[in-house]
């Protein structure tokens, strides 16, 4: 992958890793969080956490060069 594509690709992560981020950190930083019950919030902290996951794996994937098409190679 040439190295213009990968430093887009690698930003544009940065960037949507930004919204779960924000997302997650203004829920527990809430201090009414502790006060509700926790089942009440806890799939929604795990959808964030899980999308927080993925999006740092895919930034490493793509940061490293992890993608490029390196085609079949014969034996």
């Amino acid at each position: 992958m040439p190295t213009r594509l990968r430093v887009f690709y690698s930003v544009l992560t940065v960037t949507l890793f930004f919204i779960p981020a924000v997302a997650l950190f203004s829920e527990i930083r809430r201090s009414e969080i502790w006060r509700t019950p926790a089942a009440e919030r806890l799939p929604l902290l795990l959808f964030y956490a899980a999308a927080c996951g993925f999006g740092a794996a895919l930034l490493v994937v793509i940061a490293t060069g992890r993608l490029a098409y390196r085609g079949e190679q014969k034996e």
